[in-house]
């Protein structure tokens, strides 16, 4: 089951977190990120094995919105998205930024591999979360 947006530019869109008011705990095991978590209609994760399935079989685009407090909206767009297996510790790859904020994303984020609080990454450990970080 996936939850897609169809209203955004482009349509079809495949939304692998959400993230609005912090009522789903992301302080989670490699496991649970491997498999997803959440609830699809509120806070979630896909899962970085089905993102991985997702990302392998096609040419994808990544699309990250984000909303301030005040509601302001910005957003940033890469046109090549994917991320390696398990066995590669589901490393990330984006390329092809636009979008209305500066491109840290890519900066800090593209070619890391993924890490969680129990995977020994101290990042990972003190931000309570799963990601692909680059330094703490």
């Amino acid at each position: 089951l996936l939850f897609c947006v169809l209203s955004l530019v482009g349509g079809g869109w495949t939304v692998i977190q959400r993230r609005q008011d912090g009522s789903v705990d992301f302080n989670r095991t490699w496991n649970e990120y491997k498999e997803g978590f959440g609830d699809l209609h509120g806070e979630f994760w896909l899962g970085n094995e089905n993102i991985h399935k997702m990302t392998s079989q096609g040419d994808y685009s990544l699309r990250i919105d984000l909303e301030d407090w005040n509601n302001k909206h910005k957003h940033a767009f890469y046109q090549v998205f994917s991320i390696e297996d398990e066995a590669n510790y589901y490393r990330l790859h984006v390329d092809g930024f636009s979008g209305t904020v500066e491109d840290s994303f890519a900066w800090y984020h593209n070619k890391r591999s993924f890490s969680t609080p129990d995977s020994g990454n101290i990042c990972a450990e003190i931000s309570h979360g799963g990601w692909w970080y680059h330094q703490c």
